[in-house]
């Protein structure tokens, strides 16, 4: 990693830690909203082991599509710099693709974990050259419902 941008090889390093991440986060979470939350802050301390300032809910200004304040999970900074916008969501989110397009001078990256298979995200994933996908793991809305402690391996 040089002192000021992140390589593909930091995002390949950031997506293996991200997936290891994903049995026990879920073992703990009791939502979508609680995997989502546990990511940004795994994400936010994250961003410091790899040399860069964390932002999370980074605002973002007018775009085409996107309204006046609209937000992206977490941006990793270097001297006020984006080098990484990341989006994690649950569902296939075509507006999350949207702001992340918006970064065209940094890596983004989109964490999901919800229970779609790989060709339904590749329809979704027409967006950028630069955005990556990382599939952390699946967990489908019926889990949640139902959820008091379920073993993510059983799923």
């Amino acid at each position: 990693m040089t002192d000021d941008a992140l390589t593909t090889a930091d995002i390949e390093r950031l997506s293996q830690i991200l997936k290891a991440a994903f049995p026990a986060i879920f073992r703990r979470a009791r939502s979508r909203q609680d995997v989502h939350n546990q990511y940004q802050e795994l994400l936010l301390s994250l961003a410091q082991q790899f040399g860069f300032v964390a932002v999370k809910e980074f605002k973002l200004k007018r775009i085409d599509k996107l309204r006046l304040g609209s937000s992206v999970d977490i941006v990793w900074q270097k001297n006020e710099t984006p080098v990484l916008a990341i989006e994690i969501d649950s569902s296939k989110r075509q507006k999350s693709l949207d702001k992340l397009a918006a970064f065209e001078n940094c890596f983004s990256l989109w964490v999901h974990y919800g229970g779609f298979s790989e060709s339904e995200i590749r329809a979704v994933l027409r967006v950028s050259k630069n955005t990556s996908y990382i599939c952390v793991g699946m967990a489908n809305r019926k889990i949640f419902r139902n959820k008091a402690c379920i073993d993510v391996s059983e799923h």
